[in-house]
C-alpha cells in the first residue's frame, strides 16, 4: 500500500486544507495517482491474489467545492484513474486500487457523503459508460470494474470525530457496494 494523500511538502510551514491539494478536481492529482499506481505495481511482490492500495484525499476540501462542475471534475477524473488502473492491470497483471479516505471538513466526510457520491456518481450510468470506452470493456465489466478499484479508506479515527458508528458504517458500504480498501 502506499499513502497518496501527501503531495509535495506534507510538512511544510502552513498545511492545514492545503494538504489536499491537488485534489481530484485537478489533472495534477490524476497525473501524481496514475504514476503512484504504477510505481507500486512495480514494486508490489508477485503473490498470487495480492492486491496493492493507494490512498488519497477525500476528492476535495469542503470549501473548496462550489459548484456542481466540481463534482463532475472529480468524478471524471476518477473514473478516468480507473481506466488507467484497468489498463495497468492488463499490462503488468497487478491489481492496484484507490482508496478515498473521509475526513472531516472534506467533500466525503462521513460515511453517508461516500455513499451518496459513490452511489449518485463514481458507480452512476455516466461512469459506467466513460469506463467502458475508455478500457474497451461492456457495460457490466465497467461497471464492476469501478466497484472493483474504486473504494475507501475507513479511518476509525476519523469515523469517530463524526460519531459514526462503525457497525452501521460497515452495513451501510456493504449494502452500496463500497470496498473498503484500506484500514490505518
Amino acid at each position: 500500500t502506499l499513502n497518496g494523500f501527501p503531495y509535495g511538502t506534507f510538512h511544510g510551514a502552513t498545511v492545514k486544507e492545503a494538504v489536499y491539494r491537488p485534489d481530484w478536481r485537478t489533472p495534477e492529482r490524476l497525473r501524481y495517482s496514475n504514476t503512484l499506481a504504477d510505481l507500486l505495481a512495480q514494486l508490489l511482490p508477485g503473490e498470487a491474489g495480492l492486491q496493492g492500495s493507494v490512498s488519497t484525499v477525500p476528492g476535495a476540501f469542503k470549501a473548496d467545492i462550489a459548484t456542481a462542475a466540481d463534482i463532475e471534475a472529480m468524478r471524471r477524473n476518477l473514473v478516468s484513474h480507473a481506466g488507467h488502473l484497468v489498463a495497468l492491470g492488463r499490462e503488468s497483471g497487478r491489481h492496484i486500487t484507490l482508496a478515498l479516505e473521509p475526513e472531516p471538513c472534506c467533500f466525503l466526510e462521513t460515511i453517508a457523503d461516500a455513499v451518496g457520491f459513490f452511489g449518485q456518481h463514481v458507480f452512476g450510468a455516466a461512469s459506467v459508460a466513460e469506463l467502458a470506452a475508455h478500457a474497451g470493456l461492456g457495460p457490466a465489466a465497467a461497471a464492476a470494474a469501478l466497484r472493483d478499484h474504486l473504494g475507501l479508506c475507513l479511518d476509525l479515527c476519523h469515523a469517530a470525530v463524526e460519531f459514526e458508528d462503525v457497525d452501521d458504517c460497515l452495513r451501510r458500504l456493504d449494502a452500496a457496494g463500497i470496498r473498503i480498501l484500506k484500514m490505518p
